[in-house]
């Protein structure tokens, strides 16, 4: 029942009478609601103080009202007009202007009191509404077979006869997405050329793309056959040259070409990784340098890139092919950043899985060995006709990014970007057997301060989490220790009581290191033989197993591997010579992946086991000028967050660790452009950039909580982390148009870094 107490008094100025609206019934009530529509106000509304809270709650957002003369029921409910206050002594009047809306008035609260009241319900009507948003959204998504922003370009955006006329040169076009693809732009009008290794099979893709294409005016000119291995770099310029040939120009350059791969991480051998890397990585990026001349001479040209799913996530049992998928994203992200200023668009397809011949040549563990399986019919896959007509709207529409896949995988893509803490854990649950089955079956940001150095989740373990006492009596092997947050990190973890092996090339700044860790580890009572100097080179794949039983025999066990070492580079994406891409990849991706397996065994034979991995902020981001760096960094992710997914469960844990700009000597050592070539350069006080000591503390916090990655920087580049994983359209939309040189200030305080070492090095040639 309603409160007989309460009610509403109405005084219409024109008619000079007053009104009262017993609220004591439900159908008088309800007709009260009608009242809440836009009109003209010429009348009083008071409203005493017993029912203003109640008032408040139900009828604050609805603050216009019609006039009470126009409702019939009103009349019946007019008593005489009576001048001054009524019994309760608390009426409040307010005139309103006749060209005014009618108004809440209450009776005068506290201003607590008052913004209290407004605020509830507002937030009440707020949650309903992000409630339904969700709702909505995920029935969209659980209904889609692409990303948001791909089905609406499908449905509005630009057709696909578009096309007509361009010249397309698809990679990878003998079978798959990029034999349908072909088709798809054959039968709009595109003129065509297609490449792949196996020349019969690009023989039955030409017939079949000028019968599709018959209705379009297409002829046997307009579709070029051009057999190619992309792992043959050196003839990448003559085919390019043969394309510009036959048809005059290129519009489009489109990298389709790949190979999958079925194996255990820790099986897989190293030159197999390699290989993988030769055809799914280098190949193409050289191709691309080829053509980007061309297209930056007609400041227009457009690369695309077939990814997967799994340079999003780290799926099981393909390791080498996800750390291939990520490192393209690591190398075409910086690409966009440095080029789309310039003309050039990149777009990056990410596909689900699809029904192809993609496990016939799908590489195993062993060197030169093949799957050779088949995909079945009845498999859950989407069909290969509609994936490439998706991916033929990404490119029309120069879409950034495109995810294509049937649901679970698109579900959970959203829930790994939106909720990537949570995506971890269920892979690492999960993983192993939803793996199988799917494949084979197949917030706080904004609010940030500039005293944040660390994303959320690290910032409060470091306050409520796991102390770094709780490191005593643990040995963690470090290597790349002799300079750095690696240096840092090691006197973190001895002031603490860790028992550390220090590994770097230079012995010399080893030695300094552990001098001064035995004298920080004193009061934690370490002694010389609690700290072990082993001189390691990561290149050198043929004594990690002698490195790591050296370690055994000196401590008898080993708690954590902590992967630190590693080179940057300063060097523009279309200069680098592909030795320089090659050679990065050896230090920063090889040797921490076969150190990594060396110590994996000795893991699950006790059952329990940590690595941590120091990746970087441009393993999650392209940061201009950087780009094979960029890629080993994301390649890192690609390798270890399959390894999580497969190991978690028998104890094996990881923690990527991504550190934005730190004070270090990283610059000296750093890689251009030019096979051989060092940087030279060093960091001035005056840049902007954490200090390595809050660095490795923080690090130190991410490892002994086991925390899954820890973003560690100084804003903006924090801040800059947030949006390009709860925003990425609009981050790269921001750091495509930003520029090269804006991002260069952000990470180096300087923007001409690169072209004033070149002058450097070229006045040193010159002398």
């Amino acid at each position: 029942m309603w409160p007989s107490a309460l009610r509403v008094e109405l005084i219409e100025i024109e008619h000079k009478q007053k009104r009262n609206v017993d609220l004591s019934s439900k159908s008088t009530c309800s007709t009260l609601l009608d009242l809440f529509t836009v009109r003209p106000c010429s009348d009083y509304l008071i409203v005493p103080n017993k029912v203003k809270i109640w008032f408040r709650f139900g009828f604050w957002f609805r603050n216009r009202f019609e006039e009470a003369s126009r409702f019939p029921w009103i009349k019946n409910l007019v008593t005489p007009p009576r001048k001054g206050a009524n019994a309760n002594g608390n009426i409040v009047k307010k005139k309103c202007n006749k060209n005014d809306n009618w108004k809440l008035v209450f009776p005068e609260t506290s201003p607590s009191v008052n913004s209290l009241l407004n605020f509830i319900p507002l937030a009440a009507y707020l949650l309903l509404a992000i409630l339904s948003c969700f709702g909505l959204l995920l029935c969209l998504i659980l209904f889609s077979d692409g990303d948001l922003t791909l089905m609406l370009k499908e449905k509005f955006g630009v057709p696909l006869d578009s096309v007509k006329g361009k010249v397309y040169w698809v990679v990878g076009a003998s079978s798959g997405i990029g034999k349908e693809l072909s088709y798809q732009l054959a039968a709009h009008g595109a003129k065509l050329a297609i490449s792949a290794r196996r020349e019969i099979e690009l023989e039955k893709v030409k017939a079949g793309c000028l019968a599709v294409g018959k209705k379009a005016g297409l002829v046997d000119s307009d579709v070029l056959i051009l057999p190619l291995d992309v792992t043959e770099v050196e003839s990448h310029q003559e085919h390019f040259d043969s394309v510009l040939r036959h048809f005059g120009k290129l519009d489009v350059l489109i990298n389709n070409s790949g190979r999958s791969q079925k194996a255990e991480f820790q099986k897989i051998d190293l030159r197999v990784d390699k290989d993988l890397f030769n055809t799914n990585v280098f190949g193409l990026v050289n191709l691309s340098r080829v053509v980007l001349p061309y297209f930056l001479a007609k400041a227009q040209g457009h690369i695309v890139v077939t990814s997967s799913v799994a340079g999003k996530l780290g799926a099981a049992f393909s390791a080498t092919y996800n750390a291939t998928k990520h490192a393209l994203h690591g190398y075409f992200e910086t690409a966009r950043s440095e080029l789309y200023t310039k003309g050039i668009s990149i777009t990056m397809i990410c596909p689900g899985m699809v029904y192809s011949d993609i496990l016939s040549a799908c590489a195993t563990e062993n060197p030169e060995e093949q799957l050779g399986g088949k995909i079945g019919e009845d498999e859950k896959r989407m069909k290969t006709e509609r994936c490439a007509k998706l991916c033929a709207v990404a490119i029309v529409n120069q879409l950034d990014e495109v995810w294509i896949s049937l649901n679970p995988v698109l579900f959970f893509l959203y829930v790994c970007q939106y909720a990537p803490s949570l995506g971890r854990s269920f892979l690492s649950r999960y993983g192993v057997r939803a793996a199988i089955k799917t494949r084979e079956n197949e917030a706080h940001f904004l609010g940030y301060c500039e005293k944040s150095d660390g994303d959320l989740t690290l910032m409060l373990v470091e306050r409520f989490g796991k102390r770094l006492s709780s490191v005593k009596g643990q040995v963690y092997w470090i290597v790349g220790a002799s300079s750095g947050i690696g240096e840092y990190l090691a006197y973190e973890l001895v002031a603490n009581g860790a028992k550390v092996v220090l590994s770097g090339r230079r012995e010399n700044e080893l030695q300094k290191v552990k001098a001064q860790c035995l004298i920080i580890g004193k009061k934690a009572g370490l002694s010389e033989t609690d700290i072990l100097l082993l001189p390691v080179d990561v290149t050198k794949l043929e004594l990690h197993q002698q490195y790591f039983d050296a370690v055994l025999k000196h401590f008898g066990t080993l708690d954590v591997l902590v992967n630190n070492a590693g080179r940057s580079q300063r060097a523009e994406w279309m200069n680098i010579d592909i030795r320089v891409d090659k050679d990065l990849f050896e230090g920063n991706v090889f040797g921490l992946l076969n150190l990594s397996r060396t110590v994996i065994p000795h893991f699950l034979a006790k059952k329990k086991g940590q690595i941590a991995v120091t990746s970087s902020v441009c393993g999650k981001v392209g940061a201009p000028c950087s780009a094979s760096y960029n890629a080993t960094k994301h390649a890192l992710h690609g390798y270890f967050e399959t390894l999580r997914a497969e190991l978690t469960c028998r104890g094996i844990l990881v923690t990527m660790l991504c550190p934005g700009p730190v004070f270090s000597d990283l610059l000296s050592a750093c890689a251009t452009d030019t096979y051989g070539q060092k940087l030279g350069s060093a960091m001035t006080k005056k840049d902007r950039r954490m200090s390595t000591e809050r660095c490795a503390r923080l690090c130190a916090i991410a490892i002994v909580n086991q925390l899954d990655e820890a973003w560690i920087s100084i804003n903006p580049v924090l801040l800059s982390l947030y949006v390009s994983q709860y925003a990425p359209s609009l981050f790269r939309s921001f750091n495509g148009r930003i520029g090269a040189r804006v991002a260069m200030s952000l990470r180096d305080s300087r923007n001409d870094l690169v072209n004033s070492c070149k002058k450097d090095v070229q006045g040193e040639k010159s002398d």
